[in-house]
């Protein structure tokens, strides 16, 4: 104000940026103008380098949080010995994301559809297995069906008008579907490495009985050769004792030796059904075996384990 002398301290607390007076020059006047302006400008570029930098240290985080969710689910995951186990932890692992879902895991022993309460609804049962095979990623509307191998996902709520948002969506869950996929088929191995020792704990069970069985029914067979034979030889002493080599002599001694074969011929037609019995044993073995697919051959090892 004219008459009054301005505070430097006052006026720079108020806010003012520099202090111009009728002493100076145009010129230095000029300079003092250009120089707040620049101030200025460096000033708007510095918060907008410092605001984009903001911006990428929060994605960063929480692309490292999504990582760190993704890796936690992995590492659990491999403590699931069945899908009912596989299907929970998998839903436990989405609610960081506020998605709602449906799951589908076909095993190869069952398939198990579940909501996040553990149950199944059929509409979105069905709608899995028919678009199983439709591609990795199938959109309609809100929804998107995310496929992986033997698992398929169904979101209820994708932001349809955010396009971006829905990218970024899909490739954080996928990994999660490609997870539960491999766990799946390990649960599938386990559970038939569980099927081939059962079955091999019975194949080596019948062996067993059969060993024993042929072991016994030898023992009868050579008891019975024995009696048979001895029993030929004692008719044969009491016979020649009133041999006169007459006709009726010579068919008794006929009829004597023919009862002999028929009673050798008879033990030995029983050895041939024990034999039998162990080339059907070996014959389902070397069906089970000579299987190169351990998955594929599970159904015959249930089919002959129930025969067992």
């Amino acid at each position: 104000m004219a008459g009054q002398e301005l505070d430097p301290i006052e006026a720079f607390e108020a806010g003012c940026a520099d202090i111009l007076n009728a002493s100076m020059t145009l010129k230095e006047i000029e300079l003092r103008i250009a120089k707040l302006v620049f101030q200025a400008r460096a000033s708007q570029e510095l918060r907008r380098n410092a605001d984009e930098a903001r911006n990428v240290a929060m994605n960063v985080m929480t692309e490292s949080g999504h990582l760190g969710i993704t890796v936690q689910f992995l590492i659990d995951s491999n403590f699931c010995d069945n899908v009912d186990e596989l299907g929970m932890q998998f839903f436990q692992a989405l609610k960081h994301y506020h998605l709602h879902c449906s799951l589908q895991l076909r095993s190869h022993f069952g398939v198990k559809n579940m909501e996040e309460t553990g149950l199944e609804k059929e509409l979105e049962s069905r709608l899995l297995t028919e678009l199983q095979h439709k591609g990795r990623f199938v959109d309609f509307g809100k929804r998107c069906i995310v496929n992986c191998g033997e698992v398929s996902l169904l979101i209820k709520n994708m932001p349809e008008q955010d396009k971006e948002q829905c990218t970024k969506i899909k490739d954080s869950i996928l990994p999660f579907v490609q997870g539960a996929d491999s766990r799946l088929k390990a649960i599938d191995a386990q559970h038939t490495l569980e099927i081939e020792r059962n079955f091999m704990g019975k194949v080596v069970g019948r062996l067993r009985e059969s060993m024993k069985d042929f072991d016994d029914g030898y023992q009868v067979l050579m008891r019975g050769s024995a009696d048979i034979v001895e029993d030929m030889a004692a008719k044969m002493d009491e016979s020649i004792l009133f041999m006169d080599l007459t006709q009726d002599q010579e068919q008794t001694i006929e009829d004597v030796m023919g009862a002999g074969v028929d009673g050798i011929n008879s033990l030995f037609s029983q050895g041939v059904k024990m034999n039998e019995g162990f080339s059907d044993l070996v014959s389902h073995m070397n069906t089970v075996f000579g299987e190169t697919d351990s998955i594929s051959g599970v159904d015959k090892l249930l089919e002959l384990s129930s025969k067992l």
